[in-house]
C-alpha cells in the first residue's frame, strides 16, 4: 500500500540551512522496491519491523539527497519533515521524470510511521506485481473481487475504484502525447 501527504502550500523538508518545499511524502510497505521497480542507490530500504514499530525513519528521493546534503553523506542523518525528525536510512536510485514530475524529491516512510503521522488521510494506492505476466489477469480479477468485497459494491453496480495496469498507463500517456502533437 501507499498514501500520500499533501501539506497546505507544500511539504517542506529541512537539513541544517538546507530547505526543500513540494516535496512527496508517502508511506509504504518494506516491499515497496520489488513492487514497484524502484531501488535504494545507496543505503537501504526501512524493514518490516521499522513498519511495525513505526520507526522514524525514511528513505529520500535522489533530489532531495542533492539539495539538502549536496556532496555530503545524507545517511543517518535527521532531517525535519514538516517539523518531524526522520532519520535518513537510504536514497532512492534517480528515475527519469515524466511530464515535469519530480519522482526524485520525495521523502518515503514507513507506512505505520506514515499512519501515525497522519491518522486522517484514509485513501490508498495499491501497486500490485504478479509473480509472472501469465497471471495478471487472474490477479486483476482477484484484486477486483477483492476490492468489491470489501468496499461493498453490488453486483450489478459499477466499480467505486480505479485500477491501472502498465499497459493502460502506456496507453493514456500515448493518447496524451498525440493530443499534444495535434495541438
Amino acid at each position: 500500500p501507499q498514501n500520500y501527504y499533501f501539506r497546505p502550500g507544500g511539504n517542506l523538508v529541512k537539513y541544517k540551512n538546507k530547505s526543500s518545499d513540494r516535496t512527496a511524502v508517502f508511506g509504504t510497505s518494506a516491499d515497496f522496491e520489488a513492487v514497484n521497480n524502484r531501488f535504494v542507490e545507496r543505503g537501504r530500504f526501512f524493514n518490516e519491523s521499522e513498519d511495525k514499530n513505526r520507526s522514524m525513519v525514511c528513505v529520500i528521493g535522489s533530489d532531495l539527497a542533492d539539495a539538502l546534503f549536496e556532496s555530503n553523506d545524507p545517511m543517518n542523518k535527521s532531517i525535519l519533515m514538516n517539523n518531524t525528525r526522520l532519520r535518513v536510512v537510504g536514497v532512492l536510485e534517480k528515475q527519469d521524470r515524466t511530464f515535469g514530475g519530480g519522482q526524485n524529491n520525495l521523502i518515503a516512510l514507513p507506512y505505520g510511521t506514515f499512519a501515525k503521522l497522519y491518522p486522517w488521510e484514509k485513501e490508498l494506492f495499491l501497486a500490485v506485481k504478479a509473480r509472472d505476466a501469465a497471471m495478471i489477469e487472474k490477479a486483476q480479477d482477484e484484486i477486483r473481487q477483492a476490492l468489491r468485497r470489501v468496499r461493498g459494491v453490488k453486483y450489478n453496480q459499477e466499480d467505486n475504484f480505479a485500477m491501472f495496469t502498465q499497459e493502460s498507463a502506456t496507453q493514456m500517456y500515448e493518447e496524451a502525447t498525440n493530443i499534444i502533437w495535434l495541438i
